[in-house]
């Protein structure tokens, strides 16, 4: 069993080494958050240019290699419950960026013991297995740049339904109009224009505009 998503921790621009953000609370699937088998939980901060910081990212510090411009650590605080999750962001350097992404697993590891096996056999109470009412809410791509230069980068997030965890799919419409990949990481192409990028997640589908610009 596991699970897979992605959350925005917003940033006060400007925010200082030491400072710490938190995101809100996530929901684990049911399977996840049953008693005895406890669920483990990874986290890792999406960078701008589209690479990915697991762990501490103390480790890079002093390192004039690798440009990391969100340094930070995270962690993970699970509920007494063990059905939904925080995470914890520590900036380890100063920055001016306004948010990160962060994407996450979780998953069980190890054999089930025998609390769980029963629960998994017996048969479910139709009202319990009722779905929660969520928040209605639309999908929508939240931070469109006004233009960026051919060839830059940009990296897109979306906005998704309270209670919906699945991953985004993201594309752009048309050909050799730029690319982006799973995390919203746009490139412009090598020329002007303005290109449709779309992201989806099940049935729901939103779109924005990004005009390209030679200077």
């Amino acid at each position: 069993m596991e699970q897979r998503g992605e959350t925005i921790i917003r940033l006060i621009p400007g925010g200082a080494a030491g400072w710490c953000y938190y995101s809100k609370e996530i929901r684990l699937e049911k399977a996840l958050g049953r008693n005895g088998r406890r669920p483990w939980i990874e986290a890792a901060v999406v960078q701008p240019d589209g690479s990915i910081l697991f762990g501490d990212g103390a480790a890079f510090a002093d390192s004039e290699s690798i440009d990391t411009p969100v340094l930070a650590s995270t962690g993970i605080l699970l509920n007494k419950e063990q059905s939904a999750f925080r995470i914890g962001l520590r900036l380890l350097e100063d920055t001016e960026a306004e948010e990160v992404k962060v994407i996450w697993r979780a998953y069980c590891k190890g054999k089930k013991n025998p609390v769980e096996e029963e629960i998994e056999e017996r048969p479910e109470d139709p009202e319990e297995s009722a779905p929660v009412p969520t928040q209605a809410e639309d999908l929508y791509i939240e931070a469109v740049p006004g233009s960026i230069l051919k060839g830059h980068k940009f990296m897109f997030t979306c906005h998704r339904p309270a209670g919906v965890q699945d991953p985004v799919q993201w594309a752009v419409v048309g050909e050799d109009n730029g690319a982006i990949n799973g995390y919203g990481m746009y490139t412009a192409p090598d020329h002007p224009g303005v290109f449709e990028v779309t992201a989806q997640v099940g049935d729901m589908k939103a779109s924005a505009y990004v005009v390209v610009r030679d200077q």
